[in-house]
This record gives C-alpha cells, sequence and structure tokens, in this order.
C-alpha cells in the first residue's frame, strides 16, 4: 500500500511533534534538534512531496511513543516528516503508514 502524504500548512513559529528521545533505544542515534529550512518558493499543497523545498528539507523519521514512560518504544508504523519556511509560512509534510489498529497507543 503507497503511503498517503499529507500536507498541513501551520502558521505559528513552534511546532512540536513529540520526539523526544526515548530512554535506552536507538543509543543516541535521534538526533536533539531538527532543522525547518528556509525556502524562497512555498511548496505547493497538493500532497505531492515533489517540490524543492520538500526535496531540500531535513527528513525527520525517528518517532517513537515517549509518554508511555517506562514502557517508551519507537512507532510500530513508518512516518516520514519534513518541515520548511518561508516569509510568511511554516510548513509541514508527513508520510504517514497506516497500520491495523492496536489497543495501546
Amino acid at each position: 500500500m503507497k503511503p498517503k502524504i499529507l500536507p498541513f500548512v501551520v502558521a505559528v513559529a513552534v511546532v512540536s511533534i513529540g520526539m523526544e528521545s526515548i530512554q535506552g533505544q536507538d543509543s543516541g542515534q535521534r538526533p536533539s534538534a531538527y532543522e525547518c529550512r528556509f525556502v524562497d518558493v512555498a511548496p505547493k499543497i497538493d500532497g505531492i512531496a515533489d517540490d524543492a523545498a520538500w526535496k531540500s528539507a531535513q527528513v525527520i523519521d525517528k518517532f517513537g511513543l515517549p509518554w508511555r514512560k517506562e514502557k517508551a518504544r519507537p512507532a510500530r508504523t513508518a512516518t516520514k516528516a519534513r518541515l520548511a519556511w518561508d516569509r510568511e509560512f511554516l510548513y509541514f509534510l508527513a508520510e504517514m503508514t497506516v497500520g491495523p489498529a492496536a489497543p495501546e497507543c
């Protein structure tokens, strides 16, 4: 199944996407900061990640579930996100794989 790409335009200065480090996992592979790169030309909001803005954006793909405290773990389904900004907006693109429903998040 091809993942659906969900584009979002966010007109706020800060985005928190819950990617805190999971204790005891990834052994330091998860970066402590994520880049939101400036773009001269805004991406087209069409759900396709082929614009120059998305091609130059850092891929964020180490998602986890830190709110589970001692049961924290990496996400079971694949998600890739990208951030970009121009002089007017902050842009957020996510490619999310839908998996089977789970009784616990």
